[in-house]
């Protein structure tokens, strides 16, 4: 016991310098403790926590690296280098875990080594009693270190979240025997798993005169008490709470010091700011990547609840408890489950604190003293609060929902109120006004969106589940901000029917009909609804419309209703007008993407890619800053590679960190770019060639002539052609039989030769379709090239587009390849089953005959016409882009062109151009000049 108690006194050490903003300390205790009680989980992850921290992503990946060198084997340097992952500044702690859980079931190891890596890795809590045995079970073969702290944060989840008897009996029973670690969390376990008092009385008690000055409206003076407390041997997390409540500190202060900056994050997330989102990012990565230290743990509880406001609140108000050094009133009243106020006596001050009367309030479900000094929302919020435990719903929604609408309290406390209503509302299945009360937080203040509880609100029934309300205008836009955050296709079609629906049951057929009932919706609610919702992908599902030209017509009286009901932002909305008539002038010119059927939804691809992709593109910038996997220039690669003598360099694939990352990305953007069933080549190409369109072109000139029936859907066989039976019949040499059979194998041949192009040939290569036409490799060379282009590249929206052109150019051979096997091959495959219908009529039928005449002429036309298809088919296949360079401009218009294009992606960029022609010459797509462009401003 001693051993632990040591390593406890030095844990505090690192916790407490940590605060001070002490990296020197830090690493002298790490070290401390490493020389006394060896290597451990724990230490490992401490130090590339604390060195990425303080020093940086090259010093963490440095550090993990030598773990894995001194023990190539064992869980030490599997555990180093996803902690390495874990701490790298670009990975975000939920995609962590979710990759973490994906990798380990796909395994092969025993299932309680899953359990206890996917705990240790990434607090992927086990959900049954078992599995936290195993955790237990596996740490055993760690070190003493390990075993304590695991033990410690398995009895703090099972206790937060209730456990069986039994397991409550044998954790009290092993926790009494770590007593003498002089461990406060041991103390309070005990305390609240069985009600044992016997070691709180070692902790220190948390003083009141700063809460209860914030209580009483007097921020100034909590802050002044506040401030000697702070600078404490040891750091309070209730004090910094306080402290972010009773000041914003935002550009007065020295971020540098660790306790100022999580004063300022926590200001950030509690009055919800515009960085409201970052403030919350940092912090929870920030606790997640220090979980072993006891106060972030808390502090982590602390933001999950303002970031997403839960129904249950009480195990993370209890892990928040359980990782405070000191003893409060909320620690006696057990999670606000029971408060006895004999048990307050053992708190100086308690009875007379404001702030430990509302809580023993709570607890008991009593009204607080009326001689407390307290602002009244506080008072009827503690009124709201017992009359929720004592199953009051009704009271306790109308108190809330009078402070959070009809208050003039301040933004984020009100913000915080409807939060926690609207959590309540859902749960109770009140989703009218649960998505009300959603719509009108976030139309006012979109920095809540992540906090509002969208997903709970739309559940697994989706649409079905907000059918029922779907008169209300807050439909539509809850699940316009559920797309927003998601970008899922499901959920924008869900939007797309609510659109629709409100519409509807608002009797009228169009938006801007809207007008005439506009005073029955809230005026922020109809802005938002007209400005963001009815988009063009909005309005394009609605029967209303028949075309581009009325959608187009319909989103400018949209504008004009806008600018009417919101004339501050008017100018935005003119602007809108203009663009649409501009974009209507110039509507006869995009004909030519109907020329064009190879196409992939660069924007879908990206959307998807920003929300799958982005984590690891950034990861990969990270380490190319931190000096791994730096690309050479682009020109320097190109050149050896066409000098070929120095191009062997190129033929193996880099192996640094960064590159694999890169290789990965890439190779999962090229999957999607090909074979992506909403945005890749192949679903365009299913939509737009194999699908309707090729059979129709291609059957059209046969069905003309009449040389084709249609298969019957009872007997799988081909009709009779009574039509050139009975025009023959006169002249027949064979029998009528033996010209049906002609017909039917004919059309069946005709329909099969169709069914394979599309089938076989028509698809992108994949193990489904090993015969298609359009395949893609990226080979290592040509992943050199593509890395020296993407390497000073800064965003996912950015890295896209230029990835997706150089697949188009490493495809083109493939589509070239393509139009002359449409044009060659296939077209000697239908000229055969042509002629073979020829031969087969002539040995039936008096070819002096003026009907076999006619059938001969119909035969040999429709040949060429589905000749002339094929070619049309195979003009399909060339690319978009390459049909638009055959346009030609005048020299001013490309360089107009070039420099509008590349300055709308440079608006920081202001050079003053001017543009003297001798010569005003025709010329091809002002491409180039597009990328002389973009250098000279790069």
């Amino acid at each position: 016991m001693e051993l632990i108690e040591e390593f406890r006194r030095f844990a505090n050490e690192v916790e407490d310098a940590f605060w001070k903003t002490d990296n020197r300390k830090i690493k002298q205790q790490l070290e401390a403790i490493e020389e006394a009680f060896g290597q451990s989980i724990w230490l490992i992850e401490a130090n590339i926590a604390f060195r990425q921290l303080f020093e940086g992503l090259e010093s963490q990946k440095q550090y993990a690296q030598g773990i894995r060198s001194k023990a190539r084997s064992g869980i030490a340097p599997y555990i180093a280098f996803y902690l390495s992952v874990k701490n790298e500044p670009t990975v975000t702690s939920a995609r962590f875990a979710q990759s973490t859980e994906s990798r380990l079931a796909k395994t092969n190891i025993p299932q309680s080594a899953k359990i206890y890596l996917n705990q240790r890795l990434a607090e992927n809590w086990p959900a049954t009693e078992n599995g936290f045995s195993s955790i237990l079970h596996v740490e055993q073969t760690t070190s003493p270190v390990d075993l304590y702290e695991a033990t410690i944060a398995v009895a703090q989840v099972l206790a937060a979240n209730g456990c069986s008897s039994t397991v409550k009996t044998a954790l009290c029973n092993g926790l009494r025997k770590l007593v003498d670690a002089e461990d406060y969390r041991i103390s309070k376990l005990l305390l609240l798993l069985e009600g044992d008092r016997s070691s709180i009385s070692r902790l220190p008690a948390a003083p009141y005169e700063a809460s209860d000055a914030l209580l009483a409206g007097d921020p100034g003076s909590c802050w002044s008490k506040l401030q000697p407390r702070l600078r404490n041997s040891f750091v309070s997390v209730n004090d910094l709470v306080l402290a972010s409540l009773a000041t914003g500190r935002k550009g007065r202060t020295n971020r540098a010091s660790n306790i100022v900056a999580m004063i300022d994050r926590l200001s950030t997330i509690y009055r919800k700011e515009d960085d409201f989102e970052q403030a919350a990012n940092e912090t929870l990565r920030l606790c997640h990547n220090l979980h072993f230290l006891p106060s972030l743990k808390s502090i982590r509880r602390i933001c999950e609840l303002e970031c997403f406001p839960k129904t249950i609140v009480a195990p993370h108000l209890l892990i928040r408890m359980l990782n405070s050094r000191e003893l409060d009133v909320r620690d006696l009243a057990n999670g606000f489950e029971t408060a006895d106020p004999k048990l307050l006596d053992q708190l100086d001050g308690c009875q007379s604190s404001t702030a430990s009367q509302i809580i023993t309030a709570l607890a008991n479900s009593r009204s607080i003293d009326e001689r407390a000094k307290l602002e009244d929302h506080l008072r009827t919020a503690v009124s709201a609060f017992a009359n929720l435990r004592e199953q009051n719903n009704e009271q306790y929604v109308d108190q809330l929902r009078s402070l959070a609408v009809g208050s003039d309290l301040p933004r984020h406390v009100r913000i915080s109120i409807s939060l926690q209503l609207i959590s309540h509302l859902i749960g109770e299945g009140r989703l009218d006004l649960a998505a009300e009360l959603a719509a009108q937080e976030y139309v006012v203040e979109p920095s809540v969106a992540r906090t509002l509880p969208i997903s709970a609100m739309i559940g697994t029934d989706g649409w079905r589940t907000l059918r029922p309300y779907s008169k209300n205008i807050s439909v539509p836009i809850i699940l316009d901000l559920r797309w927003r955050q998601t970008s899922d296709d499901r959920v924008a079609t869900y939007r797309r029917f609510s659109t629709q629906q409100f519409l509807l049951k608002n009797g009228v057929e169009r938006p801007s009909q809207l007008r005439t009932i506009a005073d029955q919706f809230p005026k922020r609610e109809l802005v938002y609804f007209l400005d963001q919702v009815c988009a063009y992908s909005v309005l394009d599902m609605l029967p209303s419309f028949t075309s581009s030209v009325e959608l187009q017509n319909e989103r400018k009286h949209i504008c004009q209703f806008l600018a009417e009901l919101d004339p501050a932002n008017i100018t935005k909305y003119q602007d809108e007008i203009l663009e649409i008539a501009n974009r209507q002038i110039v509507q006869s010119g995009l004909e030519i993407l109907d020329n064009s059927r190879i196409h992939v939804d660069v924007d879908g691809i990206t959307r998807w890619a920003k929300r799958e992709l982005e984590e690891s593109f950034f990861r990969y910038k990270a380490l190319v800053g931190a000096g791994i996997g730096i690309a050479e220039n682009f020109d320097d690669v190109l050149k050896k590679l066409l000098r070929g003598s120095e191009s062997q360099q190129y033929m193996q694939l880099p192996k640094s960190e960064a590159d694999e990352i890169l290789i990965t990305v890439v190779t999962q953007l090229l999957n999607g770019f090909l074979l992506d069933s909403s945005y890749g080549l192949d679903s365009y190409l299913s939509q737009r060639i194999r699908h309707g369109s090729l059979m129709n072109y291609l059957r059209s000139p046969v069905e003309q002539a009449h040389l084709v029936t249609q298969k019957s859907a009872q007997t799988g066989n081909y009709e009779p052609n009574s039509f050139w039976v009975g025009k023959l019949r006169s002249c027949m040499i064979g029998s009528s039989d033996e010209l049906q059979a002609a017909f039917r194998t004919f059309s069946r041949t005709f329909d099969g030769q169709v069914l394979e192009l599309k089938d076989k040939y028509l698809n992108v290569v994949s193990k489904e379709k090993p015969d298609g036409l359009f395949n893609l490799e990226i080979t290592a060379s040509a992943f050199y090239l593509l890395r020296s282009l993407v390497q000073e590249i800064a965003t996912v929206e950015q890295f896209v587009p230029v990835c997706i052109r150089f697949f188009w150019g490493l495809l083109d051979p493939s589509l070239k390849a393509a139009r002359h096997f449409l044009q060659g091959e296939i077209k000697k495959k239908f000229s055969v089953i042509f002629e073979q219908l020829k031969s087969e009529a002539f040995a039936l039928v008096d070819f002096d005959s003026p009907a076999f005449a006619e059938l001969s002429m119909q035969i040999g036309d429709a040949s060429a016409s589905v000749q002339s298809e094929l070619d049309k088919i195979a003009g399909w296949l060339e690319r978009q882009e390459i049909l638009e360079s055959k346009s030609r401009y005048t020299l001013r218009q490309a360089f107009e062109i070039a420099v509008e294009s590349v300055l709308s992606a440079h608006k920081t960029f202001k050079p003053d151009l001017s543009l003297d022609i001798i010569s005003d010459v025709q010329v091809g797509a002002p491409e180039s000049l597009f990328w002389l462009i973009r250098y000279v401003c790069s």
